[in-house]
């Protein structure tokens, strides 16, 4: 009927069972299976084991070089992907999160506010006028953010200067995203 070996039937039906935790029963006056929990659905998405390693990894590690409001928000995601997912993974992230330890922890101030808003405007192709400890107003093009010596950088191209900007986000007292759209310059080796 399905096209497929009843051992893969059968595999498919463990699946269910153990890792997705469907309520799976046989009746043997009908000889076939049904759900006990018919509310039960079945998750949006699913993960494989090394996906969610993977995720699980990534997640220790921004965590760990990242301020407390960036750790929180992921912690918040992760959850939320791994109860939509069905995934009984909860005891494994925490033997992960127990054995990886970065040794060169974040030290910046960079607000997760800040950091999105920037990023935001890195996507958008849109300018920023950007206040920093030098006390100089600057109208940047933001191409990408950089992660580097335990803090996070803006990179782009300062309008005024005309030259590449490379500026550390917790040097940037204020900033303000303008509506004013730009091309990414070529010429420059940014």
């Amino acid at each position: 009927m399905f096209e497929i070996q009843p051992r893969t039937l059968f595999q498919d039906i463990k699946e269910l069972r153990e890792n997705i935790g469907c309520q799976i029963k046989f009746d043997r006056a009908r000889q076939g299976y049904y759900s006990t929990n018919p509310q039960h659905a079945l998750p949006a998405f699913s993960l494989t084991e090394d996906e969610l390693f993977v995720l699980a990894l990534a997640a220790r590690l921004l965590s760990q070089t990242s301020d407390a409001s960036i750790a929180t928000q992921l912690q918040a995601a992760l959850t939320k992907i791994i109860q939509n997912s069905h995934i009984h993974w909860h005891d494994q992230l925490i033997k992960i999160a127990n054995i990886i330890q970065i040794s060169n922890t974040l030290n910046s101030n960079a607000e997760l506010s800040k950091l999105r808003s920037i990023c935001e405007a890195c996507i958008k192709s849109q300018v920023i006028v950007i206040n920093t400890d030098s006390g100089a107003a600057e109208h940047v093009e933001p191409y990408y953010l950089e992660y580097a010596l335990s803090r996070w950088f803006l990179i782009g191209y300062a309008r005024s200067s005309k030259q590449i900007f490379h500026r550390d986000l917790d040097s940037i007292t204020s900033y303000a995203t303008t509506e004013i759209n730009f091309e990414r310059r070529q010429d420059l080796n940014a």
